[in-house]
């Protein structure tokens, strides 16, 4: 598609931004979700308030090395 005017450049190029911002995103809350709801099966007993740190520092016994 031709553009002609310089309102159509900026429009295609913040358009183009925005879809690559939103794609990148839902992959991300995808993994996450996928994430959550491993960590949730594999560990039952796991409450609101621990869910969200595990998730966000990763697991402490992986990180002693």
């Amino acid at each position: 598609m031709a553009m002609f005017f310089k309102e159509s450049f900026d429009f295609a190029d913040r358009n183009s931004k925005l879809f690559d911002f939103t794609h990148t995103a839902s992959a991300a809350l995808w993994n996450l979700r996928w994430q959550v709801q491993g960590y949730v099966t594999v560990s039952p007993e796991a409450t609101k308030q621990r869910g969200p740190h595990r998730i966000r520092c990763g697991d402490p016994a992986g990180r002693r090395r």
